[in-house]
């Protein structure tokens, strides 16, 4: 926690990511200071082999929602498409429960929780689609 970074073990080496930066969205680039900046961190709260160097640089898009909060629901009352989205750089940890609020509503059953704040309607009226 204090070195702001996340280690995973990732084939026979370790994935390291960090910080969540905003960019452009034409903007891919890994800055090499940046890079530096992780391997610096991981070195001080790991023991890594001094000629530990990063072979994969990468950054993606995140499914990020302007409030932070994922969209689960149905785009309109009664609409069959339900959206499971925006759960930023936390997919992995709470796709499972996403995955049982969706079979919930698929299959009708009671939600057990209030969903409606996470509702897609939150941001107001999706557009009609132009025919």
């Amino acid at each position: 926690m204090d070195q702001r970074l996340a280690v995973t073990p990732m084939g026979d080496g370790l994935r390291i990511t960090g910080r969540f930066e905003l960019t452009g969205p034409a903007d891919r680039s890994v800055p090499a200071a940046r890079t530096n900046a992780l391997l610096d961190a991981a070195r001080a709260a790991l023991t890594l082999p001094a000629d530990a160097l990063p072979t994969q640089p990468w950054s993606g898009l995140r499914p990020a929602t302007p409030d932070g909060l994922p969209v689960i629901g149905r785009i309109a009352p009664g609409s069959p498409v339900i959206v499971a989205a925006g759960h930023g750089m936390l997919g992995t940890t709470t796709g499972p429960g996403t995955g049982e609020l969706v079979a919930a509503m698929v299959t009708g059953e009671e939600l057990p929780l209030d969903v409606s704040p996470l509702s897609p309607e939150r941001f107001g009226r999706l557009p009609r689609r132009v025919r």
